[in-house]
C-alpha cells in the first residue's frame, strides 16, 4: 500500500513494536497476516522528525530534497542520488529539516514478503522445491550508511513508482509483491558484493573486520554528502576515526580504489546524469559536481569517457 502522509507517530510506534499483531493497518484496514505489511511512504514534508519506530527491512529514498536516517548509532543523509537501508527489527528515526520541502519514497517491505524473498535468494531451484517454506530463513544484516543509487536499482524503484501512479490499484496486489521482490533481490545481490568487500579486509578477527568496515562506510557517507566540494583526506580520517594511512590502506582493500578515485567516480556519475536529464550549462554542471573550473571538468570527463561533455550529451 502507498501512503501520502506520515501516520500518527504514537500509533505507528505501538503497531511496529507489536509487529502489527492486531492485523490492523492505517484507517483500520484488516491485514491478511501479522507482521509489517508492504508500505511505501510517498510524502511531501519539511521540518519533520520521527523516531522510536521498530522497522521492517526498509529502504529510504527521496524523489526530491534530503533527509537524515538514524539507525544503529549511525546517521545517513538520503537524497535523490543515495539511499539508506534499515534492518528488520532495528529502531529508526527520520529527520527532515525546514530548509526545503522533501518528497520521500521510503519503502517498508512487508515482513512475510522479505523473508520469502531472502529464502528464494539463498537457495537453488532444487532446494526450493524440497523446502518451499521460509520458516527458518536467517535474515541478512545490512550495514548502516548511505549507498549511491545505481542504474539497476533506480530502474526497479522507477517501476514501483509508476505502479503507484496508476489511478486504481488494489490494496494488496500480486504485481506489487513482484515489483518489491525484484527490488529486494537486487539489494541482496548488492549485499553479497558488500560482504565480499568485508571479507577482503586483512584483519584476522571478524569483530575487527566488522568495526573497520563500519568506519569505512562513514567515509562513503562523507563522500556522498560532500562530493560537490573539495574533500581532504584529513577530513575523511577524522570522520572515520582512523589514521589517514590506515584509512587509505583499508579503503583500497575493501573497494579496490582510493577514496579520491571513489569521489571522482561519484562526480562522474552525477555529471552523466545531469548531462542526460537537464539543460544545465557545462559550467553549471562543473560547479555542481565539485570542479572549480569548467575546463578542468571537461578534461576530466573526456579522459574518463573518451568524448567531451557536449558530445556525450548530443549522442
Amino acid at each position: 500500500m502507498i501512503l501520502k502522509q506520515f501516520p500518527d507517530l504514537a500509533w505507528i510506534r505501538k503497531q511496529s513494536r507489536e509487529g502489527f499483531a492486531s492485523r490492523k493497518a492505517i484507517h483500520n484496514i484488516t491485514l491478511p497476516h501479522k507482521g509489517w505489511p508492504n508500505v511505501v511512504l510517498n510524502a511531501r514534508s519539511y521540518n519533520t522528525e520521527r523516531n522510536g519506530i521498530t522497522a521492517p527491512f526498509s529502504l529510504f529514498f527521496n524523489l526530491k530534497g534530503s533527509s537524515t536516517v538514524i539507525s544503529e548509532e549511525n546517521e545517513s543523509e538520503v537524497t535523490p542520488d543515495t539511499f539508506s537501508l534499515v534492518n528488520s527489527g532495528a529502531l529508526f528515526g527520520l529527520r527532515i529539516d525546514d530548509k526545503q520541502p522533501t518528497e520521500t519514497f521510503n519503502i517498508h517491505f512487508g515482513s512475510k514478503l522479505f523473508k520469502e524473498s531472502v529464502h528464494s535468494f539463498q537457495h537453488t531451484h532444487l532446494e526450493l522445491m524440497d523446502f518451499p517454506l521460509a520458516e527458518n530463513t536467517r535474515l541478512p544484516h545490512f550495514f548502516s550508511g548511505s549507498r549511491w543509487l545505481n542504474p539497476e536499482l533506480r530502474k526497479e524503484i522507477s517501476a514501483l513508482y509508476s505502479f503507484y501512479r496508476r489511478r486504481e490499484i488494489p490494496l494488496f496486489s500480486d504485481e506489487e509483491d513482484m515489483l518489491l521482490n525484484n527490488l529486494i533481490l537486487k539489494i541482496l545481490k548488492h549485499h553479497t558484493k558488500e560482504y565480499s568487500r568485508l571479507q577482503s579486509l586483512s584483519s584476522l578477527k571478524k569483530s575487527t573486520r566488522l568495526e573497520l568496515y563500519k568506519r569505512l562506510t562513514v567515509v562513503i557517507d562523507y563522500i556522498h554528502s560532500n562530493y560537490n566540494r573539495k574533500v581532504l583526506m584529513d577530513e575523511l580520517s577524522e570522520a572515520s576515526l582512523l589514521s589517514k594511512y590506515h584509512m587509505l590502506h583499508s579503503f583500497r582493500e575493501a573497494f579496490n580504489c582510493t577514496p579520491h578515485q571513489y569521489l571522482m567516480n561519484i562526480r562522474l556519475k552525477k555529471a552523466e546524469e545531469l548531462l542526460l536529464t537537464t539543460n544545465l550549462e557545462i559550467s553549471e554542471i562543473a560547479d555542481q559536481t565539485g570542479f572549480a573550473e569548467p575546463n578542468s571538468f571537461s578534461r576530466f570527463f573526456k579522459n574518463m569517457k573518451g568524448v567531451s561533455p557536449t558530445v556525450f550529451r548530443d549522442n
